[in-house]
């Protein structure tokens, strides 16, 4: 998360909770580049869920950065325990740490809520995987083939 993000975060806690103070728009906010720290390992949308479980609680007392955290942490086990990584195979031909690297970039989209194959996807990106794809290394003339006009190749 950026200073940016985390300042977006402080703007919708200030609209939730009436202790903290709006961000004051004419000059640097002290409180954004701190909570940037704490919260800089988090996914902006996943924390924004975050805060809005942190919403809905009648227990509210006041929300803090590391409240932030660990509700954010909660809404990714829950999106965790949602998937099932175990089948999600790893790309064939990568070596024992670039599959932990894989691994790695795959819980972090499931935890954000990604769907499984977009999470894939986003996995072999994170490691520069390709996939190998069933069917003909070259394209063919579905019609041609019907008709039985192509060439045989030995």
């Amino acid at each position: 998360m950026n200073e940016y993000e985390a300042g977006k975060i402080i703007a919708m806690v200030a609209g939730i909770d009436h202790r903290v103070p709006p961000l004051d728009r004419t000059r640097p906010d002290e409180r954004v580049p701190v909570w940037q720290q704490v919260l800089e390992p988090l996914d902006y949308a996943t924390a924004e869920k975050g805060v809005l479980e942190l919403a809905r609680d009648p227990g509210l007392v006041a929300i803090r950065p590391g409240d932030i955290f660990q509700a954010t942490k909660r809404v990714m086990r829950r999106n965790l325990d949602r998937a099932d990584i175990a089948a999600i195979e790893p790309p064939d031909d990568i070596d024992t740490n670039t599959t932990l690297a894989w691994r790695r970039a795959l819980v972090r989209a499931l935890g954000r809520g990604a769907e499984t194959a977009a999470a894939r996807a986003e996995a072999d990106h994170a490691v520069g995987a390709r996939r190998r794809t069933l069917g003909p290394a070259e394209p063919r003339d579905v019609r041609a083939l019907i008709a039985g006009t192509t060439k045989e190749t030995p």
